[in-house]
């Protein structure tokens, strides 16, 4: 797994020459661009020209060269991503368009609406499919954003076009890139970490005025034993030259060093379920029985990019130090949330996008890498369904975090089987008996819970007891509400049906809706 660690450079006498060198860089992979992408040249022959035509080593265009493929192929996974989304919209925009046709009151003003907007969308469609089919790929150095600026100055605070030129240009030219490998000496030929900084290689065609090498003091707050043991083991290192508002930065890209594996499902396991608002925790011991459940705090909604971040990570920090105390494994679903936005309404739109689940999964990916605590990613198919009938109701758990607890169950692959003694449905057959998955009776499950809740939505929400996290079983003891979590635990309902669930099963249950 690799890890980006990035340092600030605070002596500004080096900037004029990681200016040149990021001028002179950028120009170099424009013109690489256009030669090798718009004309279609042949690699080894424009190598052997821009070598000599530009002044620049080997090594130097073999960074050009990497982070212009990295561009290109970031901008045809875009475009098949956008396309994948309108053809989504378009699915369901023309559901909908089928649904009002079928009512008795027909309401042709929005009909139109969805028409237009069907016809909006396969413009669109067309127009990404035209731009897939080019062998050119669309790319604008220095952004579309700052290049369409230019036709309304004044709305966007430029006073003349010069003004707007000179953030062009200072934009196109703002980094630079330098390769590492893992056969070079110090895991990069162009730029080394040294004791008193970085010596960076410039170009022979700035040599005469800045010498061939500079060394640039820089301090990595957050990751400088990590670059030292990337040394140490030999890994590539490759740096990458940014300039922002404040000054010059520099991020440096390396492997991040194997952990041995410190947790083991004999000892349970840790189900996160995330939410808009939360995650919900959920512990379950080795034979799969509920022992512990919580929420973390999330509040998204509002936050810039970096917040979000911050609250996610220290969200992941305490999660994972929790697992990795109990030698537990964590568990969290591998979900898919491009095409429940797309089909849902704009109030669920918004909690789908206040999740944030691609930075919580690199997140928890990269400090469950670093601490050595394995994480599992689990198909999310009815987990909220089967933790609510089977664990919720006995033990007093919210929905999120009986969902959290069929996370973790599903994680270390125990059984989902369904036994509907009270369920006031037939069953089919059981799956033993027949060619079928478990969870086409979960489904069905699902069903019935959701029409309960469609007809119970206007009463209020359900009162929840003060006895949670305990078994339904013990709820109304004399003694205080504990949960019992010893391997093998049965306990006996009131009326005198038992409870399975280390056996993967709960006999006796009756369908609540929870909210």
């Amino acid at each position: 797994m690799q890890v980006t660690v990035c340092g600030k450079i605070k002596d500004i006498s080096m900037y004029p020459a990681l200016d040149g060198t990021a001028e002179l860089m950028a120009r170099v992979e424009r013109l690489y661009f256009r030669e090798r992408y718009v004309k279609r040249g042949e690699p080894n022959e424009l190598k052997r020209t821009f070598l000599k035509k530009h002044g620049i080593t080997g090594r130097q265009l073999n960074g050009v060269i990497f982070s212009l493929a990295g561009e290109v192929d970031a901008t045809r996974k875009c475009l098949q991503r956008n396309l994948d989304t309108k053809e989504r919209k378009v699915g369901v925009v023309k559901e909908r368009i089928e649904e009002a046709l079928t009512r008795k009151d027909k309401d042709w003003f929005k009909l139109h609406q969805y028409k237009r907007q069907v016809a909006q969308l396969e413009g669109k469609i067309a127009k990404l499919k035209e731009r897939m089919l080019l062998e050119t790929p669309s790319l604008c150095f220095g952004s579309r954003k700052l290049f369409r600026k230019q036709f309304n100055l004044k709305e966007n605070s430029y006073h003349y076009h010069g003004e707007w030129l000179e953030d062009w240009r200072a934009t196109r030219s703002s980094q630079f890139y330098c390769l590492g490998s893992k056969d070079e000496s110090l895991g990069n030929q162009t730029c080394q970490m040294l004791p008193n900084g970085l010596q960076l290689r410039l170009p022979n065609c700035l040599t005469a005025k800045f010498g061939t090498h500079i060394t640039v003091p820089v301090v990595f707050p957050h990751g400088q034993e990590t670059l030292k043991n990337a040394l140490l083991t030999g890994q590539a290192i490759s740096y990458r030259f940014i300039r922002k508002e404040k000054g010059w930065y520099v991020h440096a890209t390396t492997e991040r060093i194997q952990v041995p594996t410190v947790t083991d499902g004999k000892n349970g396991a840790l189900g996160l379920d995330l939410n808009a608002d939360h995650i919900a925790v959920g512990r379950i011991d080795a034979s799969g029985n509920p022992i512990e459940s919580w929420d973390l705090p999330t509040l998204l909604l509002g936050k810039s990019r970096g917040q979000i971040v911050a609250i996610l990570g220290d969200a992941i920090a305490l999660v994972v130090h929790y697992a990795k105390g109990n030698l537990v494994p964590i568990a969290i679903e591998d979900l898919k949330l491009d095409k429940r936005k797309v089909s849902g309404n704009k109030k669920g739109n918004r909690k789908v996008s206040m999740m944030a689940y691609a930075a919580f999964r690199n997140l928890l990916f990269s400090k469950a890498y670093q601490e050595g605590v394995e994480v599992v990613a689990i198909n999310p198919a009815y987990t909220s369904v089967i933790g609510w009938v089977k664990f919720g109701i006995g033990y007093r758990l919210t929905p999120h975090q009986a969902a959290a607890v069929a996370i973790a169950r599903r994680g270390l692959g125990f059984g989902e089987g369904l036994a509907a003694r009270r369920l006031r449905y037939t069953l089919c057959l059981p799956v033993r008996n027949q060619q079928r998955h478990v969870w086409s009776d979960w489904r069905v499950v699902s069903r019935m819970l959701e029409r309960s809740r469609k007809a119970t939505r206007s009463g209020g929400r359900q009162a929840r007891s003060p006895a949670r996290g305990t078994p339904l079983s013990r709820a109304g003891g004399p003694s205080t509400p504990t949960m019992d979590g010893s391997p093998g635990f049965r306990e006996y309902l009131p009326d005198g049906s038992q409870q399975h669930c280390s056996a993967g099963e709960c006999d006796c249950f009756t369908i609540v809706v929870p909210f």
